[in-house]
């Protein structure tokens, strides 16, 4: 059983931009019943947190912090967590009766990452197994592709039989949903992919990411849509400075 709890998560200690405001005003109107938790500083005990979230919060990479303490409240509680830059277009009152024993996405065919939202009942052994993951890490922003939280999701989740393919799979019993549910903006595809299963919209601030690195990403997906994959080839190395 999935408890109406909305977790979110706002370090750092500076004012809500605008548009988080409105993502949770949207929220609001999409699951009124919903107990709406803010994860901060002052009640999330960051002393007393594994090496890798207080190393992450010295360093002052928020997101990083976010990743781990989803989990664990989650854990916890119990609840639905989702980024501050996620738009819920669905009730999530049905979305949670369609997944009553929890969800989690897709953002590209080979990665599953709990930003885009995802839920989970108290104690479940997928997000218990996440946590006992990131307790064995240090951060290192030199290391970061294999500290990012859609690595280490979708590799606990392989070793409970994930499949790698974009489709509907459950692993114990939590649904993974494809891309078109919860990412159809993703920053990997070449165009937007709204379904009739769509259910909410990562917006991709992706505050832990160089603007130059996000560019880069769009940069290469844009013209895989124009140009043959050698010339692709070509851009892509001269952009990671192989040239």
């Amino acid at each position: 059983m999935i408890p109406k709890i909305l977790h979110y998560c706002w370090f750092g200690g500076s004012p809500l931009p605008k548009e988080v405001k409105k993502n949770i005003e949207n929220w609001k109107k999409k699951a009124p019943d919903f107990k709406i938790i803010q994860w901060n500083e002052k009640n999330y005990d960051i002393d007393n947190t594994c090496s890798f979230v207080k190393e992450a919060y010295e360093q002052k990479k928020w997101s990083f912090v976010s990743d781990y303490v989803r989990l664990e409240v989650i854990y916890k509680l119990g609840g639905v967590y989702l980024d501050t830059d996620v738009k819920l277009l669905s009730n999530l009152d049905d979305v949670i009766l369609s997944h009553p024993n929890g969800y989690m996405g897709f953002e590209k065919k080979d990665e599953v990452n709990t930003g885009l939202g995802f839920s989970a009942p108290a104690k479940n052994i997928i997000v218990k197994e996440m946590i006992d993951y990131y307790q064995s890490l240090h951060f290192n922003m030199a290391k970061i592709d294999v500290l990012r939280c859609p690595y280490i999701n979708t590799k606990i989740l392989i070793n409970h039989g994930l499949i790698l393919n974009n489709t509907l799979q459950s692993i114990n019993k939590i649904d993974i949903l494809p891309i078109d549910y919860l990412s159809p903006n993703s920053l990997f595809l070449d165009k937007s992919n709204f379904t009739e299963n769509t259910l909410s919209i990562h917006e991709y601030k992706a505050s832990w990411m160089k603007k130059s690195t996000k560019f880069r990403i769009k940069t290469i997906v844009l013209t895989k849509k124009i140009l043959p994959l050698f010339v692709i080839n070509v851009i892509r190395d001269v952009m990671k400075g192989k040239n």
